[in-house]
């Protein structure tokens, strides 16, 4: 993920993905907040997995 989100961003000037779509097996919070970092400012992001359902939130900065 780290290294598509800069590649992305190095080829449009800075700007993120216009959609993020996750589709690993077992879903995290951890990969969710990835997907939100790499898209751009009003982007979209798409998840198709199911996680541990006693897992709740996902870490996303506020400012970002």
């Amino acid at each position: 993920m780290e290294e598509a989100t800069e590649d992305r961003q190095e080829l449009h000037n800075g700007q993120g993905a216009d959609v993020a779509i996750v589709t690993v097996g077992v879903m995290k919070g951890e990969i969710i907040a990835e997907a939100f970092a790499s898209i751009r400012k009003q982007g979209t992001v798409v998840v198709t997995g199911l996680g541990d359902l006693t897992e709740v939130g996902v870490p996303i900065p506020i400012a970002s």
